[in-house]
């Protein structure tokens, strides 16, 4: 899909809203005032909010999987390590955006980008149904431990949760 000014500023809102209250909460009215679009304008770019979390979930996923599909090829250590440690970089610095409303409603969306299977296969070598899983389940767990790292005060050095993260999560071993 070709990226415009509204679907940006529609996108951008959505994001700031999805911080403050669930997706089921966000009326597309309220959007639209947030995002400074007129409701005509929302609905030439977009036909529902369903739309809209898709259409994010996909662009959060074609980045993954920007960044993870050089990785796979090449199955560097440090190389995984170095990705690794800017991503829960970056998580641990947004920390105290991370709300319990934030983190259920980005569990819908990672659910969409779930969904989106033919994106994560094409970054895999093998396309199997074993290795689809198997990066699927990586995927998930990554997911699942960022927001409980974050949930639970982040306590752990991003350097001891990067070490975590390639050890039991994505079983990259040095």
């Amino acid at each position: 899909m070709k990226k415009t000014t509204v679907r940006n500023k529609i996108c951008e809102a959505v994001l700031d809203l999805l911080g403050k209250e669930s997706i089921s909460e966000i009326r597309i009215s309220e959007l639209t005032d947030k995002a400074g679009v007129a409701r005509a304008s929302f609905y030439r770019n977009f036909n529902s909010f369903d739309e809209v979390i898709d259409y994010i979930a996909e662009d959060y996923l074609i980045s993954f999987n920007d960044l993870i599909k050089p990785l796979l090829l090449e199955k560097n250590y440090d190389a995984w390590y170095e990705e690794i440690h800017k991503i829960l970089t970056n998580i641990y610095e947004k920390r105290t955006n991370f709300t319990n409303v934030l983190s259920d409603n980005l569990r819908i969306i990672f659910t969409r980008m779930e969904e989106m299977d033919k994106t994560i296969s094409s970054g895999c070598l093998d396309t199997t149904p074993f290795i689809r899983y198997e990066h699927l389940s990586k995927l998930s767990g990554f997911y699942s431990v960022c927001m409980n790292w974050i949930k639970h005060g982040a306590v752990e050095s991003i350097d001891e949760m990067t070490l975590f993260m390639l050890d039991k999560v994505l079983g990259i071993a040095k």
